[in-house]
């Protein structure tokens, strides 16, 4: 199991390596078994100790036989049955959609399907992983990353239910005004989420839910959560949101205080702002952070400079109200997702960003991850390395998201 810790290991299974004098480890691919099919393998590959990987390459099952034989001498036999799985057999995925048609503050959203597993472990623990995306995931990347968290979590010893949720997210382009679209989209997606998480608890009564979030995902959970959602434990990982949502005494951030006296004021405390907007979550909030995350730096350009001061944006604050302000219409901001994604702007670095680790405001405990685990300001990686890190390197991470789920 060292390939899981070790990238020489996991080097040498792969292929042979030079160390400087020669070339050790073997890695290469000694035979395809199919069904019904054998391999012989002479006798001098014997001296010493071997290691064999066997790997997968196809659906099904049947029996792996190892049989060590002299001649026709069959000197010892064993065997071990395999059930080879495509891995989104092994964990749920919801879907959420929005309704877009008619006002923004009438927009509703739903659950538009669940693929439930084909098959379920005989020894699961009776824990539920929720794992929640962030902006600009196309249905690839979002399905991609479901993938490699299941697994890292498997491999770092969980044996839980495991699920996904697709929301509607907005794509990272030439719109100036995606990511505010985004937020909007997952404040609105955030009833459905509710749903979905009161179906997960009526379905396993007797299991603890817990909610990965990453990102812009920390905007639909927490309007989920805010809207009554179950859940023993929410981890906000590296999310986009302001750390004022969660904790009303977080540090103000200069350049954000600036840009209210520069561009004008926004709307800072619940309903329209963000201030306070979160902090009637009752159940256990943890908070990973790296303060060197550059993607979140970005996250701070957008508050201070997009919201709601671009040319391009219909959105307006006077001072007592935000107004949308098109040729063919005007109309007051009077919902409160709207006001937030589009007018408010935030006084305080996002919660991704922010510490300590010790509790503040509803953040029951935080995790340092540039302290602890080396996540760092590279772009984008420093934001996912969670996923863009081979496992030796960020196994870490997901033994932390399990020791920060027990009760």
């Amino acid at each position: 199991m060292r390939y899981l810790t070790d990238t020489n290991v996991a080097a040498m299974q792969a292929g042979a390596i030079w160390d400087g004098q020669s070339w050790i480890g073997y890695g290469q691919s000694l035979a395809e078994i199919g069904p019904g099919q054998s391999y012989t393998q002479s006798a001098p590959i014997w001296a010493g100790t071997q290691y064999y990987l066997f790997e997968g390459s196809g659906i099904g099952f049947g029996e792996l036989v190892l049989r060590v034989q002299r001649g026709t001498n069959v000197l010892a036999e064993t065997s071990a049955w395999l059930d080879l799985r495509d891995v989104r057999d092994l964990y749920e995925r919801s879907y959420i959609t929005n309704n877009t048609s008619g006002a923004k503050s009438n927009w509703t959203s739903a659950v538009a399907i669940v693929e439930f597993p084909a098959v379920s472990w005989e020894d699961e623990s009776r824990d539920i992983i929720v794992y929640v995306h962030g902006f600009d995931n196309t249905h690839w990347s979002w399905i991609n990353k479901s993938d490699t968290t299941f697994k890292r979590l498997y491999w770092a010893g969980y044996h839980g239910r495991f699920a996904s949720i697709r929301w509607p997210c907005k794509r990272f382009g030439l719109d100036l005004m995606a990511y505010n679209d985004s937020e909007f989209n997952a404040y609105k997606a955030g009833s459905a989420m509710a749903v979905y998480l009161n179906q997960l608890r009526g379905r396993f009564p007797t299991h603890r839910l817990h909610i990965l979030a990453h990102s812009q995902g920390a905007a639909i959970t927490s309007e989920a959560l805010s809207q009554g959602a179950p859940y023993d434990t929410c981890i906000l990982s590296q999310g986009a949101m302001p750390a004022s949502s969660y904790d009303i005494d977080a540090p103000l951030h200069s350049g954000l205080v600036n840009a209210e006296a520069i561009y004008g004021p926004t709307p800072e405390w619940r309903l329209m702002g963000y201030r306070g907007i979160y902090t009637n979550l009752t159940g256990r909030i943890v908070n990973f952070y790296n303060t060197n995350d550059s993607v979140l730096a970005i996250w701070i350009n957008n508050q201070g400079g997009w919201k709601p001061n671009l040319p391009s944006t219909p959105y307006t604050y006077d001072g007592t109200n935000g107004w949308y302000d098109v040729i063919f219409g005007k109309y007051m901001v009077t919902d409160p997702q709207e006001s937030r994604a589009y007018v408010s702007r935030s006084r305080t670095e996002s919660v991704g960003r922010t510490g300590p680790e010790s509790p503040h405001g509803v953040i029951k405990s935080a995790i340092d991850l540039k302290a602890r685990f080396g996540f760092d300001d590279s772009f984008p990686d420093g934001h996912s390395a969670q996923w863009a890190w081979p496992i030796q390197r960020c196994r870490l991470y997901y033994l932390q998201v399990l020791d920060s789920i027990q009760p």
